[in-house]
Formats: structure tokens, sequence, C-alpha cells
């Protein structure tokens, strides 16, 4: 009995937050490559393919995350992570099959059971209202996802802010949550800085179904 017991008790590979996970990798990374952010800010756009990899290689790192490898189909046993996704959306929302997301992660409680994860980085500058409006509809699409099909755990949208004030932060925000139309009480976020000066900032926007 106490056997059985010790072997219920043991999770799956896998994470059960991304706001949490992204929360403390956030920290790591600010810790391990401070030197890096300075920079950022002339890059003007398109540094979140950067962070998506070190967020990635991360959680295999803490985790012993299983990667695809090129020789096998993926199937719910064979990884517990990747990257680039075509999730089914949800068609009795609207008329959209499938939406691209960049990373999933095995839940560690639900098998089988995922997270998917959608990353969007606006700067402050011309093309900030046009990357906000995209982050909106990242988070409109991860809050639709098929979850019979997809087995669904959650939907996250983590929003990358560059060159933004405290103000403008939360204005910026705000604008995502309430254009994606997601009802506020299905709506979770965590929000904090990558570095230490608070030039690049995060939000992780997540619907659990």
């Amino acid at each position: 009995m106490a056997n059985a017991r010790m072997r219920k008790a043991v999770l799956v590979p896998g994470i059960s937050d991304v706001g949490i996970e992204f929360e403390r990798f956030a920290k790591s990374l600010g810790h391990r490559r401070k030197d890096l952010f300075s920079r950022i800010g002339s890059l003007r756009n398109g540094f979140e393919g950067w962070v998506k990899l070190e967020f990635f290689f991360w959680l295999v790192g803490e985790y012993g995350l299983r990667i695809p490898t090129p020789e096998q189909d993926w199937n719910e046993n064979s990884a517990d992570i990747g990257l680039e996704y075509k999730v089914r959306l949800d068609q009795r929302w609207n008329d959209r099959e499938v939406k691209h997301c960049d990373l999933w992660i095995r839940d560690d409680q639900q098998k089988p059971g995922f997270h998917y994860v959608e990353l969007k980085a606006p700067f402050a500058n011309a093309n900030m209202n046009k990357m906000l409006t995209s982050a909106a509809s990242d988070f409109w699409c991860m809050s639709r996802i098929r979850k019979s099909y997809e087995q669904a755990v959650s939907g996250n949208a983590i929003v990358l802010g560059v060159g933004f004030n405290d103000d403008t932060w939360v204005q910026g925000i705000d604008r995502v949550r309430t254009e994606s139309g997601v009802p506020e009480e299905m709506q979770e976020s965590r929000s904090g800085v990558l570095d230490d000066k608070g030039q690049v900032r995060f939000s992780v926007l997540t619907r659990r179904y």
C-alpha cells in the first residue's frame, strides 16, 4: 500500500504554471545575461525568438524534459516540450482552424495535458499599437484552443515590452487584455522585469481550461 501511494505521488515530467516558471526564468536570465539588456533597446524588434529559445532550454535543464528528435514523429508519449506547433482552435468561436504557437510544454499532473504558449515583443515605438493588437489576437487564440483535441491545460500569451515605463506598460497590457475579448474571470496574469533597470518587462496572460 505504501508503494502504491508513492507511485501515485510521482509527477510526470512537466510544469504546472507557465507564469510561475517564466517568472523564475526571468530572474535567472537577468542574472546570467545582464550585460545584454542594455543593447536590446537598439534592436527595434524581433528579439522574442532569442527569449523563446532561452526559456525552452531553461525548462529542459530545470526539469529534464525530453525534446523531440528529428527521427521520431511527435506523439503525447515521445516528448515533454517542443517548438512551433499548429494548435487547433475551437471553431464554435471562429472559422479559423489552427493557430501557430511558439512553444508547448507538458503538464506535470494531467496525463496527457499540455500548456501552449505564444510570445510577442512590442517596443515602445511607432509600431507599438500594431504589436499590442497582435498580442491581443494571440491571447484570444490561446483562450480558444480545442481542449479535447489538444489536451489543453492552459493557453498563454507572454508579452515582452521594451522601452516602456511603469504607466505605459500598464496601459499596454490593459489594452491587450481588453482587445483580446477574454472575460476577466477567465484571465490570470503575472508580470515582472527581465533586468534590474526595467528595460525589458514581461506579462504572462493565461487562460486555464
